[in-house]
């Protein structure tokens, strides 16, 4: 009994084998490095411009310049150019992409200079003024267009660094105010205040660098060369206000634009402040902060 139950095991195992051998000659093991595939997602790439891009742009510059020449000595307080005179100027403009590297620029700039300087003595004896105030303010506002070409991106994880170089033109008007207040040994006082428009015209090669993000890019412009010429209309609106010898008067006039007086280079001073700020967008470094809209 038991010799024919042994030999059903055997003939049913060697059934199982007749059936599954050709199974097993035809299977074909395939590994994972061996594999090819197409991978059909669409993938857009958010960092290059195309062409008919759209980019907001707000720009700024960063620079400083002192125009004091021949004051006097000693200046006791001479302050640079601070935080508020870039950050109140920001401007913006709007880029067109003509293709992957054109782009076409057009916006606002704006140009702005102060300078403030007060003087007081107690030197009677050589010295006719007690105080002497001077202040000279010049603003401006323009309109810029411009050109610029693209280097092809440097990539990187997580930003592409973009360069460029540019040229661009500008057309503006510009309105000088300077004011001179004078006061007297003798009690007597001298105040002027003289108002002077012009108009400005300039243009400018550059450099720029920026990081672009998807969507955002942040970067800075090198100002190469440029120029700026500031052609005035000829004439300056003065108004006066003084007082000699107990007579007061007080009116306005035009007169032919002239340069500032140099009563500040001919004395010395027991006491003399000085604060100084100047920007320009044809000198120095500027900031840009870049929306791009695909």
């Amino acid at each position: 009994m038991t010799n024919k139950r042994t030999l059903y095991f055997l003939s049913a195992v060697a059934a199982l084998l007749t059936f599954t051998t050709p199974m097993l000659g035809q299977t074909e093991v395939v590994l994972g490095n061996n594999m090819d595939f197409v991978d059909t997602t669409p993938r857009n790439d958010f960092r290059s411009s195309s062409a008919g891009d759209i980019a907001v742009v707000l720009n700024s510059t960063i620079n400083s310049d002192f125009f004091f020449e021949g004051l006097g000595t000693p200046i006791l307080n001479h302050e640079e150019s601070t935080i508020d005179d870039w950050v109140d100027q920001i401007s913006p403009s709007f880029r067109y992409y003509l293709s992957s590297r054109q782009s076409v620029n057009a916006g606002i700039l704006l140009s702005r200079q102060n300078q403030n300087v007060a003087g007081a003595t107690t030197d009677t004896s050589d010295f006719e003024y007690s105080n002497i105030a001077h202040t000279f303010k010049s603003s401006s506002i323009s309109l810029r267009v411009g050109y610029e070409q693209w280097n092809q991106p440097i990539y990187f994880r997580k930003f592409n660094l973009d360069t460029y170089f540019g040229a661009s033109v500008r057309l503006g008007r510009l309105v000088t105010t300077e004011e001179q207040n004078y006061d007297y040994v003798s009690g007597d006082y001298d105040y002027t205040t003289i108002s002077t428009p012009s108009g400005v015209f300039g243009g400018e090669l550059y450099t720029g660098l920026a990081m672009r993000f998807d969507a955002f890019s942040f970067g800075v412009e090198l100002l190469g060369i440029g120029f700026e010429r500031q052609s005035g209309f000829g004439i300056s609106d003065v108004s006066y206000a003084n007082e000699f010898d107990g007579e007061t008067d007080a009116g306005s006039y035009l007169v032919s634009s002239a340069d500032l007086p140099s009563e500040f280079a001919t004395y010395q001073y027991t006491e003399l402040s000085a604060k100084s700020s100047k920007t320009s967008m044809y000198r120095g470094i500027r900031v840009l902060a870049v929306l791009h809209i695909n």
